[in-house]
């Protein structure tokens, strides 16, 4: 978690720790490092064999590719729900300038499922998860990793969070009680039996 919490921190308020992430599944990284080998490695290497004095070329395009492919791997790892100790970041990596990040907080989900499709998604474990929230809007992570297996953690951290606003906010009222009898007794004494 240290390694998350310090690639997400700019996502993370003073004092938020990240519990667990939600992932897209590695098939999305085994799918670009496929087309990677073949188009932007092997591909030029063959073309370098075939047309030797276009060297420089087929070096550009690898290293082009190689590019393209560190971009794909970042913008995989990046696209993720954040689960802290105080609510879910929904964080989206649309490019090296451009992210997205929403906050939901745990009171406001209504519901978490998810679907796996197809005889791949259930071989490999990865589908689609849906979070409904309360508003009516939901937010979607495609193709996550281990999704059931998620959805569960999501649920027992959200409620062991609202369990621990649940203790605290009684121990406030509990204590603005005391506070009201406290202040009732010093100014009027205590009232005599009846």
């Amino acid at each position: 978690m240290f390694f998350q919490n310090l690639l997400f921190r700019s996502h993370l308020a003073e004092g938020e720790k990240i519990i667990f992430a939600a992932h897209k599944h590695w098939i999305e990284i085994f799918n670009i490092s496929c087309k990677n080998l073949f188009l932007g490695i092997l591909l030029p290497i063959v073309l370098w064999f075939l047309f030797p004095p276009f060297f420089w070329i087929g070096i550009g395009w690898i290293t082009l590719s190689q590019i393209f492919f560190i971009y794909g791997v970042v913008d995989w790892y990046f696209d993720a729900w954040l689960i802290t100790n105080v609510s879910i970041i929904d964080v989206e990596w649309k490019g090296i300038f451009h992210q997205l990040s929403s906050r939901v907080e745990f009171s406001d989900i209504k519901e978490i499922a998810w679907e796996k499709k197809g005889f791949v998604g259930a071989i490999f474990n990865y589908g689609d998860m849906a979070m409904g929230l309360v508003s009516g809007d939901h937010i979607i992570l495609k193709s996550a990793s281990n999704p059931k297996q998620s959805e569960l953690i999501i649920h027992q951290i959200k409620e062991q969070y609202l369990h621990q606003q649940k203790m605290t906010n009684t121990d406030v009222l509990q204590q603005i009680l005391v506070d009201i009898v406290h202040q009732y007794i010093s100014e009027n004494g205590i009232p005599p039996k009846q």
